[in-house]
């Protein structure tokens, strides 16, 4: 309960910091988009994954996973990843891993164990933001309960970083690696946030 609360009270201090972090961001504007030009323009490749390790060793227990979405359209790729999940794991001989996680029905039908469905009061920019708090305040309540008592050996929230960027924070806060899918763009994000969202 009391990570929840601190994400809520960190968000709502966001909010009220907001006009001075626009102010800011207004009179640093071009500095911003400089760097970002200097992106854009690097003809080099993007960075590929890293190769995986040729033999990978698996613990006798079977790998605990917690999947997360926080729009409808994203249960469909949460679902691609439980199945691949389940698949590397099978490939390997591997027991096949623990999948629970917040998701609407969708994500339970690919058999993830939803223990909460945060789209259940999903809204749009600010409309009903403020009256559903406590909705999502039980949310991440739910979480850290579940990353306390379950120790997932991986977070795996899929977009929606309104919700998922407060529930690594709280995922950190118990040893939880986060794997953000879908994640935020970085043009479109507001530019302040890349370091704490590298973190």
């Amino acid at each position: 309960r009391r990570a929840a609360r601190l994400e809520l009270a960190r968000a709502l201090l966001g909010v009220v910091g907001l006009p001075l972090r626009l102010c800011w961001f207004g009179l640093t504007r071009r500095r911003w988009k400089r760097r970002l030009a200097v992106h854009l323009n690097d003809p080099s490749p993007a960075l590929e994954a890293p190769p995986l390790p040729a033999r990978v060793s698996f613990p006798d227990r079977p790998l605990r996973f917690c999947l997360s979405c926080g729009e409808t359209s994203s249960a469909g790729h949460a679902a691609r990843v439980a199945e691949a999940l389940r698949e590397v794991c099978r490939e390997a001989g591997a027991p096949p891993p623990e999948l629970f996680g917040l998701g609407p029905a969708a994500l339970n039908e690919a058999g993830v164990e939803c223990i909460v469905d945060p789209t259940a009061a999903a809204t749009m920019g600010g409309q009903g933001v403020f009256k559903e708090i406590p909705f999502y305040l039980d949310v991440m309540e739910a979480a850290a309960q579940s990353f306390a008592d379950r120790r997932p050996d991986a977070f795996v929230p899929v977009d929606a970083p309104a919700l998922h960027v407060p529930l690594a924070r709280i995922a950190r806060r118990y040893g939880v690696p986060t794997v953000h899918m879908v994640a935020p763009q970085y043009w479109a994000w507001g530019p302040w946030r890349t370091a704490a969202y590298r973190k």
